[in-house]
This record gives C-alpha cells, structure tokens and sequence, in this order.
C-alpha cells in the first residue's frame, strides 16, 4: 500500500512540474468589441497556441467590459497565435507576430452561426437551436389547459411520471425559470401552478453542463429544462372549492415573483379532496433527498396499498401545507437562496389483501383486511449560496429536516384475528453540502465537502403480540413493544483536479468518506418486559474509505471516450456490546472501473454504451445480532457479524434519435447486470405468513436484463401527438427459502400508449392504454401469470365560447381475478368569466359511486391481489382565479 501511495505521489508531481515548467511567462491583454458599434462583447473565448501547431498554451474569457488577461510560459510572443470565438460572431484568427499589449480585436456580427431546424406549421412550434430544444408553449396549448404541466406532459419527447418530468427517457437534471434554478429540484410546485399563459416557450438543453467552469471540460449527456416567460412579472394562481359527502374543501393561493434578479414562489394550500400537494415539493432530481429519510428505518405498519390510478379517487386525506422559496441574484452574480416549508396531513385508507408465497415446498396465502390512519408532520427549512461563472464555482448549501409521524394500521388476518399496530417516529437531519472549483494556472482545481447527520427513535407496538414461539414458549400474550434509537452520520470530502492536454482531459480526485452509525433497539413484551439479550442491540457500526479516483477521457470529432478507475481502500468496524463485547473489522483494497463510449454521428443519433465492474458491500445498518420486530409480520436479524462483500458486472447501451423537422423523438436502452453476494438472506415463512429473516455466509448470484424505449411522434396534419412505451425485464436470482435453496425466475413487460388530439374547435381529447404482465417461476413451479389493462379518455367539448365539459373514463381489467368495478368516471363543468382570469367549475369525482379498485402483481416469489377501498362519490364546486 506504502509502494502504491508512493508511485501515485510521484505521478502527480512529475505532471504537475511538467504542466508548469520554468519558461518565461508573456502577459497577454486586450478588448474585445463589435466592429459595427465597439460595444464590448463579454464572454468571448480565446484561445491561446502555438503557430502551425495543435498544443494549446492557455485559454480565457472576456468579462462584462470585453477585457481579457492571461500569462503564457513562452520565451515570446511572436509564435504565438489566438483565436477569438464567441456565438453570432464570426470567428477570428490573430497573430501575435510584432503585437503589443493591449490588444484589440473587432468582431464581425453575422446572421446565422447555428443551424437550426424548424417545423413550419403555424399551429405547432419546435425549433432547434444546436443542443437546445425549443417548444412554443402558445403552440400546444389548448382551451382548458391552464398551468404549465399540462402542456409539459403532452410534449413530444417529454413525460411526466407524476411530478417528474423527463425527456427521451431520463429525468431532468435541471429545472430554471429564466436561467434561474429557484426550487432545486422541487419544481412541481411551478409547474402545477404556474399560469399557462405567462409562458413564452419550454426549453430543453441537451447534454447540459450546469457548471459553467467545467463547460467544454467535463462532457453531459443529461438534459435540463429552462422554463421562458414572456417578461418579468408577479403572477400566481389559486382556487377556492367546496363540496360535500362528506364536507369537502380545496383552498390554495400560490402567489409568484420572476424578476432578472429576484424570484419568489410562496403557497398555502389546504384541501380534503385526495389532492396530495406535498408532492409538489418533492425532491424530483436530487434522488438522495428521498433515500436519506427512507434508509435505515427499522419498523413500520401494514399499508393498504397505493394502486396506480388518480390520487383523487382513492386517498382519503386532510393535508395542510405552506411554504415560502426565494432567491437572490446580486450584482457579483452570487445567488443567494432560502426555503421554509411545513406540511401536516391525515391520511386516511382501507383495503382488502391476498397475499400467495410460492415457496420450494409449499404454497402460503394470507387474507387480510387493512386499515391506515397516518399522521404526518414536516419542517422543512435551507439556504444556499451559489457563484457560477466560467473561472470559478462557489456553491454551499444548508438543509435542516424534521419529521414526526404517528403511524396506526389495523389488520384482520384470515378473517379471525385482529391486529392493532401503532408507530411513532421523529427523523430529525441536518446535511451541508460545499463545492469550489477555481481555475489555476492551465488547470482547474476544487475542493467538495458533504456532511450530513440524522438523528430516528422510533418505536412500534404491537396488539397482540406476535411470533409467540420465539418471544413466549408458544402460548399468547397482549402486547409487543419495540424500540430503535439510530443515530447516523457521514462525511465525504475530496479534492478535484482536471487539465486539458490537446485531446486527453485528466480529471482527478482523491478524498475521504467516514460513516459512523449508532443502534440500539430493546423488545419487550406485556409478560415479559426484559427478553433475552438476543433481542437487544447496541452496536456501533464505523465505515471509512480512502479513494484516489483517476479519470481520463479523450474527445475527437464525433467520439468520446471515457475511462474511470477508482481505487478504495476501506474499513468496516463492528462493535456488538448487547451479548458480549465483540468486534469484527474487514478491510478491502478495491479498483472499480468504468469505461465509457459516446458516439454522434449525426445531428439526429446518439449512441453511448458502458462498462463497469464494481466491488459491493452491504449496508452495515442491517448487521444487528440482536431480533428486531419491522411489523406484525416480519422479525429480522443478522448472524453475519461481518459486512457481506460482492461484486458487479454492468453493461449498458442507450441510443437515441431526434428528427425536429418531423417531430420525431426515440430512444432505446438495455443493459444487462450479473452479480454476485457471499452472503444471502433466509426466510423463514410460517403457515400464518409470519417471517424471520436471517443473514447467512451462503454465496449467491443474480442476473438481471433490462430493456426500455420511446418513441414520440407529433403528427402536424391532425394535430396529433403520439407516444409509445414498451418495457421488458427478466432476472434469474438464488434464493433460500424455509431451508430450501433455489433459484427464482422472474419476467415483466409493459406497453403503454398515448394519443393527444386537438383537431377540432369544438372538441379535444387525450388516450392513454397500459398494459403489465409479470410471471414467477421456480424450477417445476410456476406462480400464475398477472394482467392488467387500463385504459384512460379524457374528453374536452366546448359546446359554447368560454364553457367547457370534461369527462374522463377509466376502463381496468385484470387477470386471473375478475374487476367488480371496472369503470370509473368524473365529469367537469367549467365556466371562464369573460375578460377575467376566473374560472367557475362544478366537478363530480366517482360518478358511478365504484367502491373498490383491484391492482395485482406479482414481485419475486409472492403474487399481491390489492383492493382498495376508493373514494365515494363527491361532488365539489370551485372558484380558480389567476393574478
């Protein structure tokens, strides 16, 4: 290891000497303007190199008054020669031979620098502006749209799953408003409420680098959105709605500012409707937001389901939620950002479950009946700073969570017994991200710092009590108690370096990662408050790697190449003290390369592909010796003692195809994974559907295939938007299984469909069918095969000006069960005031009072048939106004 660290250090100085060696250092001046009116023209890019060679010397960027100023190490100046180059300008070529400090340079203005393609339709607008993408909003629009997601999902080569937007099949990876990113990734707040008619155009900008410093340095193959408004305004929307059976109310006022230095969204919004509006301000790019909350929870209730129909027709809720979001741009370009959000909200729901496990020997299945009341509280407050210009990136931002939740289930299993559950959990955490990348000499340099802590007690109790073998010699007793108290935190720091040499950028980073996590957990019973050790933890569980990740890619014409090759060096301490003081440590020295190809060999493909081998290691949270009670249903524990180690084989192809002058949008991905785990989990299922779960040292493997597409087709002839999805995914899996040892084959496959169809004055409407299968087998057993279709029409007529009627139908079928209620029906009547921004609307949810909703599927070895109790029928009048 000595050896290693030694010849890495060697490497890097001899680089860093011979990016710097000692020649004599040129100054370089000047101005750059325009030759018709001498304004200064900032952001030119100049390029410093030597004659009649490829080398480049050094490279800057004009400011706001068309100054540059950059050093060369040369013995002088007459070699030399510098390209100016700057979008609409034509670009020049000058020589230094016999110039002088300052230089100055006029640049001739020309009409067309960017080849653009348009669709000529005066009816549907996309133009394409190199790798920007634009949508005329006023194009898509039609008479009952009115924020901007109802024109986003309907967006040729855009979806939206929800709240999250993506296009050609991957999520976004920015969200601003004029260039500004105010929300962070919670952008569904702007994009439900945000007025329709504000909006000038959708962009999308392909292969997007967010930080300017590391544009033309660091490649992206990700898309971001850039919403256009029309000017800066204050604007904003809101509704006022009333209805009954029983009382209803949806209230909200969304009031909103978008200035060139200033934004601000604030909302206060309550409804009882099924409308569940914390969504909105959902972290829908930042994946890690979610999975922080969500990781290393130890217990919870049975939930009756959520089925993958509309919110508003199933979830009974009480929510309140109101949030305050602003940003800052100041005269440096430093924005400042802050963001206090609190959301409360009673969700209430009811469902029937059967629930079959096919197991090697036997086959299990469990009825239930299931009831959720959910308290759920949130504070949520951050501030950010943020400089991003082309020599340097400052960002640190602050996050302060809170959550304290009371969660109550009531499940009556086989129709005999009744179980009463109730969970309480707080979830308090605190995270500060900082970045800083600068430009040093010819490379750029940066330092990164992530910390984050998280503090969950909970506790579950259960009535009565469960698993009365393991916890009471058999016989029954009252009541189960469980608590947890985790304690959780982490910290990530490295130092970046990137240089450009001709073809061959170097982009490295070396740091450190610590994690440190604390548990302990105690269950008790009525009978019994003090159990056996074994159902005791407390642990201390310390992770720290040490990671030199050296990263190469070369760049020419077309072609992109891409090689990453980190290199860890980590340890896993265990500290067990519940038993017996005890400790295990594993220490592993690990390279995990990446290679990657990114190909375009035209305007309209793309291709890339990658491969990767990566060393696993499993989540020290789940090795705890001591039983902890999850549910009512499941008690885990781990005889491991060590972190389980593994490895992985990815490989994975995208490609996609963009025709803008046909509105035609493609993509296809596939990729296949193998990997491998020395430790595997056995489960223990008994007749009545409880289960033990125990790691053990058993080496296993899986394989799993993936393929996704898209295609999306505006058809301008008839007004027409088309969009097909198709997915397959087959994975073959070693599982153990009440002691028996198989391997589990599992296949799923969905097509879905949309049509959008607006030819007609009086009279438009928006098709969507979806079709899953899925099927498990064993070998010489086979868990029956699920189906299911939906089908969705959504019908606008406009019998007169100014009014409108919306019927929306819900057709579902499913096998092998047969759907008691198949459709279901809303209708919406709609009033616009005239010369007013009002809209009068009177809305029946659940027409036909259907009562439940049947969603089957199957996931591993256990086929769910869910039906949840829905909605009755309501009926709400509403008032919805836009300022």
């Amino acid at each position: 290891m000595a050896y290693l660290f030694r010849s890495c250090l060697v490497v890097m100085i001899l680089l860093t000497c011979w990016s710097n060696k000692a020649l004599c250092q040129q100054a370089i001046t000047g101005i750059v303007t325009e030759a018709a009116t001498g304004k200064p023209i900032a952001g030119t890019s100049i390029v410093c190199s030597v004659a009649h060679s490829t080398q480049i010397l050094n490279f800057g960027i004009t400011d706001a008054q068309g100054r540059f100023h950059f050093t060369v190490h040369a013995p002088n100046t007459d070699s030399l020669v510098l390209k100016f180059s700057h979008v609409g300008f034509t670009t020049e070529l000058l020589s230094l031979f016999h110039k002088a400090n300052p230089i100055i340079i006029k640049l001739v203005n020309k009409d067309q620098v960017l080849p653009e393609i348009t669709i000529h339709d005066i009816n549907k607008g996309i133009l394409k502006r190199k790798d920007t993408v634009d949508y005329a909003a006023d194009s898509f629009a039609t008479k009952n749209d009115r924020v901007l997601a109802d024109i986003i999902k309907k967006l040729p080569g855009m979806e939206m799953k929800g709240n999250q937007i993506y296009y050609q099949g991957n999520p976004l990876q920015k969200f601003y408003v004029n260039g500004l990113d105010l929300m962070g990734g919670r952008y569904g707040l702007i994009t439900n409420n945000l007025p329709l008619e504000n909006v000038k155009k959708v962009q999308i900008v392909e292969n997007d680098q967010p930080t300017k410093i590391l544009d033309s340095l660091v490649p992206s193959d990700k898309a971001s959105l850039n919403v256009v408004l029309k000017k800066h305004t204050t604007t904003g929307s809101g509704n006022i709605g009333v209805g009954a059976s029983p009382a209803l109310w949806d209230v909200s006022l969304t009031p909103m500012s978008f200035y060139k230095h200033f934004q601000m969204v604030n909302t206060i919004q309550v409804n009882n409707t099924g409308n569940d509006v914390s969504d909105q301000l959902k972290d829908q790019i930042n994946e890690k937001a979610g999975e922080a909350y969500a990781a290393d929870r130890y217990v919870s209730v049975m939930d009756a389901g959520h089925p993958p129909v509309d919110q508003s027709t199933w979830l009974q809720n009480n929510v309140k939620m109101a949030s305050t979001n602003i940003l800052y741009k100041t005269q440096n370009n430093l924005q400042l950002r802050g963001s206090l959000t609190y959301i409360h909200d009673a969700q209430d729901n009811k469902s029937y479950n059967s629930t079959t496990m096919m197991l090697p020997a036997q086959t299990v299945t469990i009825t239930e009946a299931v009831k959720n009341i959910y308290h759920l509280n949130n504070l949520t407050g951050g501030l950010s700073l943020e400089k991003n210009e082309k020599n340097i990136f400052l960002k640190d931002q602050l996050i302060v969570d809170a959550k304290w939740n009371k969660n109550e289930g009531w499940d009556t299993r086989n129709d005999t017994t009744d179980i009463s559950q109730v969970n309480k959990e707080q979830v308090t955490s605190l995270s500060n991200d900082f970045k800083l990348t600068l430009k040093v000499g010819k490379q750029l340099m940066g330092i990164n710092s992530s910390t984050f802590y998280k503090r969950t007690p909970e506790n579950l109790v259960i009535s009565p009590g469960q698993f009365t073998k393991i916890l009471n010699t058999g016989i029954d007793y009252q009541q189960a108690f469980q608590q947890v108290n985790f304690h959780y935190f982490t910290t990530d720091n490295f130092l970046h370096f990137i240089k450009k040499l001709h073809l061959l950028t170097i982009d490295f980073k070396g740091g450190f990662l610590f994690e440190n996590r604390l548990l302990k957990s105690a269950l008790a019973t009525d009978v019994n408050p003090n159990l056996s050790k074994i159902f005791q933890n407390n642990d201390a569980f310390i992770h720290t790697k040490f990671y030199l990740s050296p990263g190469f890619r070369v760049e020419k014409r077309n072609w992109l190449f891409e090689l990453s090759t980190p290199l860890n060096w980590q340890t896993f301490s265990n500290q067990y003290n519940h038993i017996k003081s005890d400790s295990t440590t594993t220490r592993k020295l690990t390279l995990d390369p990446t290679f990657t190809i990114r190909f375009k060999p035209t305007l309209r493909w793309n291709f890339y592909g990658s491969v990767s081998y990566k060393n696993d290691f499993g989540s020290q949270g789940n090795l705890y010796k001591g039983y902890i009670l999850q549910s009512f249903q499941s008690m885990n524990r781990s005889l491991a003692g060590v972190v389980s180690q593994g490895n992985t084989m990815a490989y994975s192809f995208y490609s996609t195809y963009e025709d803008i002058r046909k509105a035609w949008f493609s993509n296809l991905s596939v990729s296949y994974i193998r990997s491998y785990n020395n430790f595997i989990n056995e489960t223990s299922i008994d007749s009545l559907g409880l289960t033990v779960n125990e790691m053990l040292p058993i080496g296993n493997n899986r394989n799993v295939f993936t393929s996704t597409m898209g295609v999306s087709k505006l058809i301008t002839g008839i007004q027409s938007i088309v969009k097909v999805k198709g997915r397959f995914n087959t994975s073959l899996s070693d599982q153990y299984l009440n002691d028996s040892f198989a391997s589990l084959h599992a296949t799923s496959a969905g097509l879905s469909l949309d049509v959008i169809n607006s030819s007609l004055a009086w009279f438009d409407f928006a098709y969507k069918f979806d079709y899953n299968y899925s099927i498990s087998s064993y070998p010489g057993m086979d868990l029956h095969a699920v189906t299911s279709m939906n089908h969705s029409l959504k019908m606008n007529f406009y019998p007169l000006k100014g009014q409108s009627l919306t019927s929306k139908l819900d057709y579902f079928t499913s096998r092998p069960a047969v759907q008691s209620n198949k459709l279901l029906v809303n209708l919406k009547y709609m009033v616009t005031l005239p010369k007013t921004k009002t809209d009068l609307s009177l809305t029946v949810v659940n027409v036909l009072n259907a009562r439940q909703y049947i969603n089957q599927y199957n996931y591993q070895y256990i086929r769910y048939y869910n039906e949840l109790y829905l909605r009755p029928r309501q009926v709400v009048a509403s008032v919805r106004f836009n300022f």
